[in-house]
Parts: C-alpha cells; structure tokens; sequence
C-alpha cells in the first residue's frame, strides 16, 4: 500500500508522537508498504501554539500530494503540540478531498482524557471525519459509541528497546524517564522524593528532554540526565530497580514511560488506571498526595529481593506485548479492511 502519514516533530526525540511516526513509518517499509512523511516542527512554544498555522500548512502539502497521485491510507498521529483549532477546517478539506481520491483516512488517537480541553475539542471532529479510528485502550470504543463500528484497538510500542539480562536489585536506585509537562505530577514527585529521603539513602534519576521547570529545585539525590542516546536512557533504567510514573489522571497501557519501565524490568509506581489495577507487579498510588506518595515509595523499598526479582520478571514479560512490529501489523490488518471497502 501507499501510505501518506501526517504527525507534528517527526525528527528528532523531542515529541513522543512525532518520534512514534518516524519509527513506525519504517516498520510499515519493512513489511513492504510505501510511506511518506509530512510533518512540521511545531509547538514548541507554548504561548504560540494556539496561533501557529505549520501544521495546517502541512494538511495543505498532504492535500497537494492526494491531488498529484493516488495514495491507498492518508493516517493521522494526534494530538499535535500545537493546539490552533483552525486545523479542523483543513482537516475536513483532506478528508473529502481524499474520499474524491479514494484514499482511505485513518485516525491513531494516542491520548483523549489526558489533554486540554480544546485539543479534545479538534479529536472529536478528527473522529467524525475519519473512516478507521486507532485506539489504545477499549475504554474509548466503549465511549465513542457512534463511532464503534470503525474503531480498531492498536498498542502504543516503546521505542526504547531494552535486551539486557541478569537485572540486579539495586533497590535504592529509582527512575524517572519521559517529558516534564501538565499531564505529569512532577513537582508532586519531587515533593514526596524529598520527604520518603530525608536520609538521602537513595537516588532519583530523571531521564527526559525536558526542561526542569524554573520552580522546581531538584535535591541533590537526584541526577538529572538531559536528552541521553536510546542506549544510555537504557542503561540508566536497567540499573534501576524501579521506575516512577506520574502521569495524570492514571496510567494506562499506552503510556510510553510504562511500557519503557516495565521493559527494563523497572517496577513501576503510580496512580493505575482500572485496566492495570490487577497487575501484580505494580505499586500502586491511590493519589498523587503528598501521604500516598510517600506511603508508595516507602513500599518500594521494602520489598523483599525475592518479591522483587518476581515482579521485575512479570514486569518484563507482560512488556513483551508492546512492540513497533505488531503496532504496523495492527494498523495493516485495519488498513486492508477498509481499503477493501473502498474499492467495492
């Protein structure tokens, strides 16, 4: 098949979503489909996201390219950084321009609850005019029920790819990895990293291409390590035995900074969605309080070697579930489906 894909920050580590097309995109290469990128580095700035115009710009170069020849899928990775609702109106010229052209429009919604209220806003449009729609979790098909009948289930793969063995328990070696943003409990994190060691009997790597915020003085447990190579990101995490991931509301299964912990047989500690409540390689925090947090730290660290090692390996091996290779094959098999369609 030939496929257009339309993602913000397609190069570079800077964006999670835009990074998850590029490797994608050469996943669906491998298994043989022709692809091509379109994409701006935009957002960056917060305060002129809501004005810029890159990304509908390149709605317009994907529009040129439907018109200069026929492409089989034309998907979408959202949400964008950049958060101007004008993208609705050149969303819905692609859509029909590319309904005239045959062309099959596939939506992959990596978050909904998690962002702003506007950005929420675009989605819903984006999912009416859309004929597949990828999500990552089946809470979304239960709730979007009008659109149901065109909604396939995908897996968020982690992109850093952990091989190492023989994990040691070093139980005072604790991490941090992915952005610094709203959607995370950072300050809340460090808050309760300062309180559960006062003692300063641990460690605290923070592993991101973030900015610390300027409010926020990091204590001098933690290490904070800045836009690391894949390699050393994994190093670092293999070396931890586990993993914090503040991420609001809970974390979910398409949350890149789980998949990455659980891979590199990090015990992850957090606030869990009801999809991963029954796990039992978690530590669960019932809130992101500065009482609970603390209280799910202080059971990290009690854990016994036996009860960590039991963990760790179930950790490891439900992250094999996660992988860019059957993430392409979910989006194919969704792909063929309605392609076929298009053409009775």
């Amino acid at each position: 098949m030939k496929i257009i894909t339309i993602a913000n920050n397609i190069e570079g580590n800077i964006d999670g979503i835009g990074k998850h097309a590029r490797l994608l995109a050469e996943e669906f290469k491998k298994q043989g489909h022709s692809v091509t990128l379109v994409s701006a580095k935009s957002g960056m700035n917060k305060w002129l996201s809501l004005i810029s115009l890159k990304m509908s710009i390149v709605f317009l170069r994907a529009i040129y390219l439907l018109l200069k020849q026929h492409y089989d899928v034309l998907t979408i990775e959202y949400p964008f950084r950049e958060h101007n609702p004008i993208i609705i109106l050149f969303h819905i010229v692609l859509y029909f321009i590319a309904k005239g052209r045959s062309t099959v429009v596939a939506f992959s919604m990596h978050e909904y609850d998690r962002v702003f209220i506007l950005r929420r806003r675009i989605i819903d449009v984006f999912l009416h005019f859309s004929d597949v729609i990828f999500v990552s979790e089946e809470k979304y098909i239960k709730r979007f029920t009008t659109h149901q009948h065109k909604m396939f289930l995908r897996t968020i793969p982690n992109h850093i790819v952990c091989d190492k063995t023989n994990k040691l328990c070093n139980k005072n070696e604790f991490c941090y990895f992915g952005l610094i943003s709203k959607a995370k409990a950072f300050s809340e994190m460090i808050s309760a990293w300062e309180v559960f060691n006062s003692d300063n009997h641990a460690r605290l790597h923070i592993i991101s291409s973030s900015d610390i915020p300027h409010d926020i003085l990091l204590p001098k447990s933690i290490d904070y390590h800045y836009d690391m190579s894949m390699e050393d990101a994994v190093e670092i995490m293999f070396n931890c035995a586990f993993s914090i991931v503040p991420v609001l509301p809970d974390i979910g299964l398409n949350n890149s900074s789980f998949v990455s912990s659980i891979q590199s047989g990090c015990i992850p500690i957090g606030k869990f969605s009801n999809e991963l409540l029954n796990k039992d390689f978690i530590i669960n925090c019932p809130s992101y309080e500065l009482k609970d947090f603390v209280s799910a730290l202080n059971t990290a660290s009690k854990l016994s070697e036996d009860d960590f090692y039991t963990m760790s390996k179930k950790c490891v091996d439900f992250g094999k579930n996660f992988s860019i290779g059957k993430t392409a094959k979910q989006m194919i098999d969704g792909f063929k489906i309605n392609v076929s369609n298009q053409h009775l």
